[in-house]
């Protein structure tokens, strides 16, 4: 299995940033004639990291399914063998 560059810290680093991002627009007072411009850069260059570890963690829940289907037929099998 390759390592991954979604390591737990990077992970929690990727969320991190997106929910200050986030935080940061909400509580953004831009006057009479806000511009939201450096918020629309933030997010699509944070935006591709969101993806990627969205595609991470669900190709993860999928390859854990996968498993424990495997273990819970070879448990069935083993069931009826005895």
């Amino acid at each position: 299995m390759s390592e991954s560059i979604y390591t737990p810290e990077r992970q929690e680093e990727i969320v991190n940033e997106y929910r200050k991002l986030l935080m940061d627009a909400d509580n953004y007072n831009g006057g009479t004639k806000p511009d939201y411009k450096m918020f629309w850069s933030s997010l699509r260059g944070k935006g591709a990291s969101i993806l990627g570890l969205t595609m991470h963690l669900t190709e993860s829940l999928a390859s854990a399914h996968k498993v424990i289907d495997q273990l819970v037929e070879e448990k069935d099998q083993s069931t009826k063998d005895d």
